[in-house]
């Protein structure tokens, strides 16, 4: 029984608490694009104010600014990510992680580029987001594109499986403090793209799995163990029965 206590309370020291949110929108990898390099409209996406997740770069974290009207700073309430390196074909899904103690709708979507480029609600939003984070000075990493990336001799610009993340923050709840309820919460958000295995499971949850696996193989020949030891202490250790409960039966 020693060594069934160690393991309960090994298991035990396996068991924290967390107190977060979590909003994901899932998605397939997209087929490689083609599109004109003639625009500087394209030059957009290799903006040192565009941060970039892949699957060797899988996670980053912002400080969002949550409000009930997003239109009065965009370039804080919001976050558009280049995803890149993607798998055409391959499922993905974007995670945002941020505390449980401020209360934000955080709403997730993805575009192909050439959506972006070719509506223009989404385009001047995209746009207005680079110029306030440059007007901010606020470069989160310098990508280093090769100068033929967005260049070819036939004028276009292969864009092989990338896709557009936008993050909109949103106030999400009601409070008698006017300052909170007129200048909302500056949210830490952490942002994590994760890739399928074999279009099943996050591989963020291959540990998770491998855990749950592995505790119930221990918990199957815990089990037997524990009921070979019961039956042995029964059978050696009958229970007493008065004698006159032997003789009326």
């Amino acid at each position: 029984m020693q060594t069934v206590s160690v393991l309960f309370i090994t298991l035990l020291t396996c068991i924290f608490i967390v107190d977060a949110n979590v909003e994901k929108v899932v998605f397939l990898g997209p087929k490689s694009e083609s599109l004109s390099a003639a625009s500087r409209s394209v030059e957009q996406f290799q903006s040192p104010f565009l941060e970039r997740l892949d699957p060797s770069n899988s996670s980053l974290r912002r400080i969002l600014h949550s409000q009930f009207d997003s239109s009065n700073i965009p370039g804080e309430s919001e976050a558009w990510i280049l995803l890149d390196e993607l798998e055409e074909g391959r499922r993905y899904e974007v995670r945002t992680c941020w505390c449980a103690t401020q209360p934000t709708a955080f709403d997730l979507s993805v575009h192909e580029l050439s959506e972006v480029l070719s509506q223009h609600h989404l385009f001047s939003t995209f746009k207005d987001y680079l110029d306030v984070r440059s007007a901010l000075k606020s470069v989160p990493r310098v990508i280093k594109t090769p100068v033929n990336t967005l260049t070819s001799p036939e004028n276009t610009a292969s864009i092989a499986s990338k896709l557009l993340l936008r993050i909109r923050a949103k106030a999400d709840y009601f409070t008698t403090n006017n300052r909170l309820m007129t200048d909302g919460l500056l949210v830490d958000v952490d942002i994590i793209l994760d890739p399928f295995l074999f279009n099943i499971l996050p591989q963020s949850l291959l540990a998770t799995g491998t855990y749950l696996v592995g505790l119930a193989i221990l918990a199957w020949f815990l089990s037997g163990t524990i009921y070979s030891f019961l039956e042995r202490t029964a059978t050696q250790n009958p229970p007493n029965i008065p004698l006159e409960a032997k003789k009326s039966n």
